[in-house]
């Protein structure tokens, strides 16, 4: 038996069409399991800490989740870039969404 080095990648839309692997997305893949069947696409809200808030679009709904990045996972160099910014404050307080 070999131990998988990473997890699962998500596949997209109701055909599962493979992209380049994105660990967030294989997060929410082991997080949220077939309740991600058919997303088209992930989208990244502000990072907090260790969590990550995105909406997943589906081709006839949307949905808010939570993303954790592993404790023991090393950063990429976009990553380590994005951690130096500043934190912008928001214009708009939009209400929380929740899947519809």
């Amino acid at each position: 038996n070999r131990r998988r080095l990473r997890l699962p990648r998500l596949l997209f839309g109701d055909l599962g069409e493979v992209r380049k692997f994105v660990d967030i997305e294989a997060q929410l893949l082991q997080r949220y399991g077939e309740n991600l069947k058919g997303v088209c696409e992930v989208v990244l809200l502000e990072r907090t800490g260790k969590s990550t808030p995105v909406v997943l679009l589906y081709s006839d709904k949307l949905a808010v989740a939570v993303a954790t990045v592993a404790e023991d996972r090393k950063l990429t160099p976009l990553e380590m870039l994005e951690e130096s910014l500043p934190v912008l404050p928001s214009v708009t307080k939009a209400k929380t969404l929740r899947g519809v």
